[in-house]
């Protein structure tokens, strides 16, 4: 069963869901509720509900089933069903210089992935650290703001800075994994010169998606695991993205980089080595990619700080891509995917622009010459 949660926090207000008994008979004009209620349905069973923080989704359940699975009803499916919206909240409301909080998530039996749709997420960019060797290295680390996964069996960074509309894949081993742990930690607010994010904010939307077991013929709600397979990043994927086509960037790093012309404020984080997937549909051959934003520093066949794109075209000395304005094809005979890797920066200077990618995409149909 795909288990669909949101929460969301802002440093000093505290959104939390309130769970309440729902009659019709509360409600002055029932039909004028159904009529102009926010509620969006579609054919799977599930809807989204409107609210001034953006879109919520939830599960079109009968409003008994609802309360009891400690759910909060936004809205009506039609006669008989309710909106059902799961939320969460870190239970307590801070205005202290220096906070946290934790999220546990408890899996469903047949959990193997769990995606976090990051919809709002705004903290402290990474700190930048520099080291005292000619030349010398400046790396950035999350210092301050910072949230972290666990279980973390491929490398989930650290993040902090803009990661407004990224998301991640937590991949789980079945046998050992029973939750999923959200560590947030606020840094001390009350320095000017590390505090750019005075009010961090962050709303996440979590989603559990299971694996077949060998009682799938008895599952409830089998329609829901066969959607949950094709929603499954390929082991190891960090990211994962099925649309035809769509934008990407670097974690932490500002949604339009060129803003930035001092300083880097929102860069990327050092250390950083994770796969990126593409959905390969059986019409699919390759993926072209358009680079809006491509920096990081000089490239060589001995860079730390690179794209590295297998099979891709153009090929310079390598198939890794630091900086260039043309666009990127590859057409693999396997899966679609590529990698990120950074380390730190070596220069004489801190740099002035932030380090990073963002990297349009569009699948190639096989009937297209990827050249």
């Amino acid at each position: 069963m795909r288990y669909v949660l949101a929460f969301s926090y802002k440093l000093g207000v505290l959104w939390k869901a309130q769970c309440v008994f729902f009659d019709l008979s509360d409600i002055e004009d029932p039909t004028s509720y159904f009529l102009n209620n926010r509620v969006t349905t579609t054919n799977k069973g599930t809807c989204s509900y409107r609210t001034s923080q953006g879109i919520v989704q939830g599960k079109c359940l009968h409003a008994a089933k609802c309360l009891l699975s400690k759910g909060v009803i936004k809205g009506s499916c039609g006669f008989g069903s309710s909106c059902c919206i799961y939320q969460g909240g870190c239970n307590s409301e801070t205005r202290e210089k220096t906070s946290f909080c934790s999220y546990k998530i408890h899996l469903l039996p047949n959990t193997c992935q769990v995606r976090l749709d990051f919809q709002k997420f705004l903290f402290n960019p990474p700190t930048e650290q520099q080291s005292t060797t000619t030349p010398r290295q400046y790396s950035y680390t999350c210092t301050g703001d910072s949230m972290t996964v666990t279980p973390n069996h491929y490398f989930i960074p650290t993040l902090c800075g803009n990661n407004n509309n990224q998301h991640v894949y937590v991949h789980l081993n079945r046998t050992i994994d029973s939750e999923v742990l959200l560590q947030i930690n606020f840094g001390d607010r009350s320095t000017s010169t590390t505090n750019k994010v005075p009010n961090p904010e962050w709303n996440i939307k979590v989603t559990q998606l299971e694996c077949k077991a060998t009682f799938d013929v008895f599952h409830p709600d089998k329609k829901n695991v066969d959607d949950d397979l094709r929603a499954l990043a390929p082991l190891g994927a960090l990211q994962y993205f099925t649309d035809n086509s769509g934008t990407f960037r670097t974690f932490g790093l500002e949604e339009d980089p060129t803003t930035s012309t001092t300083q880097p404020s929102f860069t990327h984080t050092s250390n950083l080595r994770y796969a990126i997937a593409f959905k390969r549909y059986p019409n699919i051959c390759g993926v072209k990619f358009h680079p809006t934003y491509l920096q990081m520093g000089t490239c060589t066949s001995t860079s730390t700080e690179y794209i590295f794109a297998p099979e891709a075209t153009p090929i310079t000395t390598s198939p890794k891509y630091c900086q260039m304005n043309s666009d990127i094809s590859m057409s693999p005979p396997g899966p679609l995917y590529i990698h990120f890797s950074s380390t730190v920066v070596a220069s004489t200077t801190s740099p002035t622009v932030p380090y990073g990618f963002v990297l349009n995409y569009n699948l190639v149909p096989c009937t297209y010459q990827v050249n």
